[in-house]
């Protein structure tokens, strides 16, 4: 799943939902896509921990903001 993902069917576009739900959705699922993507690398490259640029890559989430929120991905329980 990407984190950029649009709105569902019958629930209203982005421009017309409050901005605090937007970010809330936009943080909810950036979690998830971190959580998902280190269950996925540790279960290909073993229990070592996938740094964060394997991390983006693979997510498709921005390298800058996954160092910003993780800064030490092994503390992280994916």
């Amino acid at each position: 799943m990407h984190w950029k993902q649009r709105a569902a069917p019958g629930q209203a576009p982005a421009a017309k939902r409050d901005a605090g739900m937007r970010r809330t959705e936009r943080q909810g699922r950036r979690e998830a896509a971190v959580a998902a993507g280190l269950r996925e690398l540790r279960g290909r490259c073993g229990p070592g921990t996938p740094t964060h640029q394997a991390l983006a890559e693979h997510s498709g989430l921005p390298i800058g903001w996954l160092r910003w929120a993780y800064p030490s991905l092994d503390e992280i329980s994916g």
